[in-house]
């Protein structure tokens, strides 16, 4: 039964004219923000969709909204944790459909742009001293 309420929840935060998942939802069931939802907020939504997606859990469902949540990933998401969660995302659909060739090639994107800011801040002395290796500059 909870697995059909955060569905719902899910589905309902999915704004089809934006193409934007939705976060924050008053106790009046309005939608908050101003925007759509934080990069890291909608990454981890799209996670647990793919996630539903390689158990099949609401399969069809999961795969459909999927498949139109995620059209912008490549656009939308620049934080490196945001990424990782994507990458967390597609590796779950991709389990369920390792051939689908429209978005085996959004992962690998996503995996070399991860590496390449690690490889990128990894290079820089460290503005501190101290030894933290790291994605980002923090």
């Amino acid at each position: 039964k909870l697995a059909a309420t955060f569905a719902s929840f899910i589905d309902f935060s999915y704004d089809r004219q934006s193409d934007r998942i939705r976060n924050f939802m008053s106790y009046a069931r309005h939608w908050i923000e101003k925007d759509d939802a934080s990069q890291d907020s909608r990454a981890r939504t799209l996670w647990a969709i793919g996630h539903c997606v390689k158990v099949g859990l609401h399969e069809q469902w999961a795969t459909d909204l999927f498949r139109v949540a995620s059209r912008n990933t490549l656009t939308d998401f620049k934080y490196s944790r945001s990424m990782a969660f994507l990458i967390l995302a597609y590796d779950c659909y991709l389990e369920r459909f390792p051939n689908d060739g429209e978005r085996k090639p959004i992962l690998k994107e996503l995996a070399y742009r991860l590496k390449a800011m690690y490889d990128e801040e990894t290079a820089k002395p460290s503005a501190d001293g101290s030894e933290w290796l790291w994605f980002e500059d923090f």
